[in-house]
């Protein structure tokens, strides 16, 4: 059995034909995936460069686990995408920044109020037109009167409720108190559209025949009068 000497003093043995040995069993150097977590020692993330306390860790977290796979190329700049090497659905891949780059601009904002509440919204047009009802409860109470008045073949023109209230300003022509355009329907000093000629009795669904009037009033009123005011003692 041949012996060689460490460069500690310690004696080698060796066996077999290969090349002799040149560090001894408390020297010789050992791999990296069979080192324990004190021998590994502190070393920087292969990533993002973090320093790591100890272990055969070779990223710092998860998410440079991720960065660190793979990825296939932008076909506009050749970065990496967020798509991995193995993604199946072809090979035309954008980055976020070309993806944004190539994105068409948003149209600007426009300032206008709802034709049912008054509401002031601050929207974009959809389509090039700007909408008429701030949310779809006042369209579909827009489109109930249509509804009722094509019903009952009294349908001439499309009636602007916010045109109505400021004309009359928020005052019920029934009681003639001041009626609260902060309230909605059913709260009894909501402002709302009262036919001064009902359309049961032959009234038209236009302008000229359209006044505010409060809740309360127009409930109590139902389909009574002929076009001439009067009050309730409330």
């Amino acid at each position: 059995m041949d012996e060689h000497i460490c460069q500690c003093g310690n004696p080698i043995q060796g066996t077999g034909k290969g090349r002799p040995r040149k560090f001894c069993v408390d020297c010789r150097p050992r791999k990296a995936s069979l080192r324990t977590p004190a021998e590994q020692g502190p070393h920087p993330c292969v990533v993002c460069g973090t320093l790591i306390a100890g272990g055969r860790a070779r990223v710092c977290s998860d998410r440079c686990r991720w960065k660190q796979r793979p990825r296939k190329p932008c076909i506009q700049c050749g970065n990496p995408t967020g798509y991995p090497a193995r993604y199946s659905r072809g090979d035309n891949c954008i980055c976020n920044p070309c993806r944004r780059a190539n994105a068409l601009p948003r149209p600007s904002t426009q300032t206008w109020a709802c034709a049912n509440c008054g509401k002031v919204c601050n929207r974009a047009p959809v389509k090039g037109q700007v909408p008429k009802y701030c949310g779809k409860s006042c369209q579909q109470l827009a489109s109930f009167h249509r509804r009722r008045a094509r019903a009952m073949n009294a349908f001439v023109e499309e009636v602007n409720r916010l045109e109505v209230f400021l004309a009359d300003g928020y005052k019920c022509h029934l009681c003639g108190r001041m009626t609260d355009k902060t309230k909605s329907y059913p709260h009894p000093k909501s402002p709302t559209i009262d036919h001064i000629i009902p359309l049961s009795k032959g009234g038209l669904h236009e302008r000229s025949n359209c006044r505010t009037a409060c809740a309360r009033c127009n409930s109590a009123k139902q389909d009574r009068g002929g076009g001439e005011q009067f009050a309730f003692v409330l």
